[in-house]
């Protein structure tokens, strides 16, 4: 045989056993669905003990118009409320429109009070308009109570003094 018949010879022999053993090791292989190795685990069903029902709803609502002094304001008259399991959730959405502050810059809050104390976050919501107008502020305030007779309500917040024109607040009242 001549040198160039015998090369190719050996280089096809060659690709002839490399494909016969790629095919024999996968051969040794279980068979799997398409697919099958991009399965990832089932999550655990949550605990649902840990769940709470919406169990009552109380909505206040005014527009007062009256000036504030600066510093803490009641802003509504609030609520009462029972929990009736070991611990409920309580949770208060509230806006209220304020303006014509007395003085520039005035930063401004809505804080959550429960049985007499300020709780959860009670932060700056920004500044009064400084053209004098009216602008809304609004805050989502919550906090975990146990059982038994509550209260609650909203402090308004003014570094200087502004009057409050309007405002609503939606307690919602949660319970396991």
């Amino acid at each position: 045989m001549k040198p160039i018949p015998r090369l190719t010879l050996l280089v096809t022999l060659v690709i002839l056993l490399a494909g016969a053993s790629f095919v024999v090791s996968a051969g040794n292989q279980k068979a799997s669905p398409p697919g099958a190795q991009q399965q990832h685990a089932v999550p655990l069903i949550p605990d649902l003990s840990t769940n709470e029902l919406l169990a009552k709803n109380y909505l206040t609502s005014g527009s007062p118009n009256v000036l504030l002094s600066s510093g803490f304001n009641f802003e509504d008259a609030g609520i009462s409320f029972s929990c009736p399991r070991t611990t409920c959730t309580l949770v208060a959405e509230s806006w209220a429109t304020t303006g014509v502050p007395n003085a520039q810059p005035n930063n401004r809050a809505l804080c959550l009070a429960v049985d007499g104390s300020i709780v959860g976050p009670c932060a700056y919501l920004g500044e009064s308009a400084a053209d004098g107008s009216y602008s809304e502020e609004s805050a989502q305030n919550q906090w975990q109570v146990g059982t038994g007779a509550h209260t609650a309500f909203m402090y308004i917040y003014s570094d200087t003094g502004e009057y409050l024109y309007t405002y609503q607040n939606t307690y919602r009242l949660y319970a396991p």
